[in-house]
């Protein structure tokens, strides 16, 4: 598949006005996409371009110069992830509640810590479980796998992740993620 189709809409849309290649206003960001080889469908284009109006990363007045990058959609173009998990590292910065949020971010911009096998699914949804402590949150649950996963060290990270049906690897990737995340959310966030 070309590069175009294997990156998020959403995010290329971002980059394609925050590296002001697209003509202004309306429509602009799709004109720019239609140029490519393998260009996106429309109303995929669309939905994406909407979706950053939503979110309030692209200017929606009609009035106003639409498809404009806003300051938010300035911050958010600088994240190495989806415009929406962005938008709560910004959010969180805000808020005062950045590391849990650093954490989630780095953990669903990936794929799942979680492993599953179809003869041991029971064990798996009991580890699963308890490492929720009772919340009913699968947000909860990652937070704490990753927490009590990061506190353990010496080879016991590995056996804590193999015992609770968690993936060694993708534990790393997502710390490895947070690590840079935080670095650019401390340039972008200060």
């Amino acid at each position: 598949l070309p590069e175009i189709m294997r990156t998020p809409l959403e995010q290329l849309c971002l980059q394609v006005r925050a590296m002001d290649l697209a003509p202004s206003g309306d429509g602009g960001i799709a004109s720019f996409l239609n140029k490519a080889v393998s260009p996106p469908s429309q109303s995929a284009t669309a939905n994406a371009v909407e979706l950053l109006k939503a979110i309030g990363a692209l200017t929606s007045d009609e009035a106003n110069e639409s498809e404009a990058l806003t300051d938010l959609g300035k911050i958010l173009s600088t994240l190495p992830m989806s415009p929406q998990i962005a938008k709560s590292l910004v959010m969180a910065c805000i808020l005062g509640c950045l590391d849990p949020i650093l954490t989630l971010t780095s953990l669903l911009s990936q794929r799942t810590i979680f492993v599953s096998t179809l003869d041991r699914q029971a064990q798996a949804d009991s580890a699963k479980m308890k490492l929720s402590c009772g919340y009913p949150s699968d947000h909860k649950t990652l937070l704490n796998a990753f927490n009590e996963w990061d506190s353990l060290q010496n080879g016991k990270d590995k056996e804590f992740a193999w015992r609770n049906f968690l993936s060694h690897s993708q534990l790393l990737k997502a710390k490895e993620t947070r690590k840079q995340v935080s670095l650019c959310i401390q340039l972008t966030c200060p």
